[in-house]
Order: structure tokens, then C-alpha cells, then sequence
């Protein structure tokens, strides 16, 4: 009875919160007389508007106690980076080829609400790499957390599809062509491919032939030819960022298993990063980058960055020497 009125009660203030920050978030729509989803505070707010959506959602359609706490955590944490990073939260003119268009109020917020389900994917995923190095035993919570995981990013990838999708249609009607290689554009579809290569290694349960794999080393070993000979002069971050890339893609490409997902999902949430800030505060470059704050948020991003990576490399190390070796098949 009383874990009962627990969740009656916690439900109750999810849904207060939601409907305040519903409140709010109209009141600045029609303040602007736009969405209010055109910076970077205004996309936080939206993106805790998103999980508080996706939130009640999963308690009227999943059941489930630990998809509303996970939801509930991540829109709080936005709402708290919005309150305190170096973010301009006044109400100013946007961009012209923002305006009287329909496309703002379609894509935005879809691709924020890909986000958030993403987020929650990246937060199931460090719960999956913890208990995996920690508790290894603990198989039963280690495959519900997996089951969870896996349903997060099933979503959360279709999501940001359609997000691309109307994306390129408003970049039709904005600047006449559907696609152009702009610095967003090329992230979100690295994103993207990440997200979909973690669902492929998760379907493909056959092992392909040694031919195959030789000719994707091959592929991914011009590309980043190309691409390192573009990059001039290199700077000592471009030559990481090529380091970086050259090992992910075999780690995407023949990694498999829950702690393998896990680990594909945090790094590539990261990549959902770099096109969410990265892009305007990193390379501040591109039709998409519109100055949304100051440099302290790449400073921020970067430390938040090497903690995360930090964590993750003890999780792997830990993972790996707490695993028990496969067992062979007994032969007569």
C-alpha cells in the first residue's frame, strides 16, 4: 500500500512539472510568435519537455516503473543545464531562414524528442556497463536492462530518421537543395549510421565471411585517406578525431553482445552531442550554427566528455576481468 501511494504520489508531481513546463513553453511560443526551440536554452526546455512526454507515455503504455524515473532524471538534468550554463535565455530574433516556415514546428520537435529518447538510451546504457563490471552475476537485471536498452534505441533511431527526413524537406524549402554536406548535416548522419549499426550487429546473428570484413577495413581505410587529406593543415585535434574514428569503426563493425551495446550507445550518443553543441561551439561552422552561446560550453563538454570516457574504460576494464571465460563444448 505504501509503495502504492508512492507512485501515485510521484506520478502526480511528474505530471505537475510536465504541465508547468507545458505552460511555460506556450507562454514564450507565444511571446515569440515562433516555437520556441530556435537556441540552444530553448532546445534544453524542449528537451525535458520531450522526456516528461515520453515519461507519461511509457507509465500510460509500458508499465514500466524504471522508464518514468530514467525520463524524470534526464528532463531534470536538462531543465538544470539550462538554469546554469552561460546560455542566453532572453527572447531574441532568430534567423530569417528560420521564419515563416512550417518545417520549424515539424522537425525540431521531432529531432529533440529523438534526443531525449537517445539520452535515455545513453542512461540505460551506463547502468548496463555498471552493473556488467560490478555485478556480473546479477544476469536477470543485466538482461532487463538490456531489453530496455535495446527498446530505447529502437526509438529513439526511428525518431531521428524522420528527423533527417523533414530536416532535408525544410532544407529544400529554405535553401533549395535536400542535402549539402553542411558540418549538422554530416553529424546527424554519423549519428545516425552509429545507431543503426548497433541495431544491424544486434539483428545479424550469423558471423559474415572473413572477405567482408576485409573489404569494409579496406573502405573505412579510404575514407579516412580522403578525409585526412582534406583536413589542412591538420591540427592536432583533427588527427585525434581520425585516431578516434579509425578505432571505432572496427568496435562498431565487429563488437557484439549486451556490454558491447552498451559501450556502441554511450559513444554514440556522443556523437549525438557533437551535432547538437559540437557543431555551434566547437566548429562553429556551417548554415546550421547560429551562435548560441559562449565557449564555456565546449570547455564544459570536453571535461564532461573525458570523466564519461574515463568511466566507461574502467567499466571495460573491469568487464574484462571479471568475465567468465566461454566454456567449450564437451566432445566425445
Amino acid at each position: 500500500m505504501i509503495s502504492f501511494h508512492i507512485r501515485i504520489c510521484s506520478a502526480v508531481w511528474l505530471i505537475a512539472g510536465f504541465v508547468a513546463l507545458t505552460y511555460g513553453l506556450s507562454l514564450r511560443w507565444t511571446i515569440a510568435g515562433r516555437i520556441p526551440a530556435s537556441n540552444m536554452y530553448e532546445s534544453l526546455l524542449f528537451l525535458s519537455w520531450g522526456m516528461g512526454a515520453f515519461a507519461i507515455l511509457s507509465m500510460l503504455i509500458i508499465r514500466d516503473r524504471l522508464v518514468p524515473l530514467t525520463a524524470s532524471f534526464m528532463g531534470a538534468l536538462s531543465l538544470l543545464l539550462a538554469d546554469n550554463l552561460p546560455l542566453d535565455s532572453f527572447i531574441r530574433p532568430i534567423a530569417p531562414v528560420l521564419l515563416d516556415t512550417v518545417w520549424m514546428s515539424i522537425h525540431v520537435p521531432i529531432i529533440m524528442v529523438s534526443y531525449s529518447v537517445l539520452a535515455l538510451a545513453s542512461l540505460i546504457a551506463h547502468a548496463q556497463l555498471v552493473t556488467m563490471a560490478v555485478a556480473p552475476s546479477r544476469q536477470s537485471v543485466s538482461r532487463f536492462i538490456d531489453s530496455l536498452h535495446y527498446w530505447y534505441i529502437n526509438v529513439g533511431c526511428i525518431l531521428l530518421g524522420a528527423g533527417i527526413v523533414t530536416g532535408s524537406m525544410w532544407a529544400a524549402s529554405s535553401w533549395g537543395r535536400y542535402w549539402g554536406w553542411d558540418p549538422k548535416e554530416v553529424w546527424s548522419l554519423v549519428a545516425f549510421l552509429a545507431y543503426v549499426a548497433i541495431l544491424h550487429r544486434r539483428l545479424d546473428k550469423e558471423r559474415p565471411s572473413a572477405w567482408i570484413y576485409f573489404i569494409g577495413l579496406v573502405l573505412t581505410a579510404v575514407v579516412l585517406f580522403i578525409i585526412a587529406t582534406r583536413l589542412k593543415p591538420t591540427s592536432n585535434l583533427g588527427i585525434l578525431a581520425l585516431t578516434a574514428g579509425a578505432a571505432a569503426v572496427p568496435l562498431f563493425a565487429f563488437a557484439r553482445g549486451p556490454f558491447a551495446d552498451a559501450l556502441k550507445s554511450v559513444l554514440a550518443f556522443w556523437l549525438i552531442i557533437m551535432t547538437y553543441v559540437g557543431v555551434n561551439f566547437v566548429l562553429g561552422m556551417g548554415l546550421h550554427s547560429y551562435a548560441f552561446g559562449t565557449g564555456a560550453v565546449a570547455h564544459y563538454m570536453f571535461l564532461i566528455g573525458g570523466i564519461d570516457l574515463g568511466l566507461i574504460a574502467l567499466c571495460t576494464i573491469a568487464y574484462l576481468a571479471r568475465r567468465e571465460p566461454a566454456v567449450e563444448p564437451a566432445t566425445v
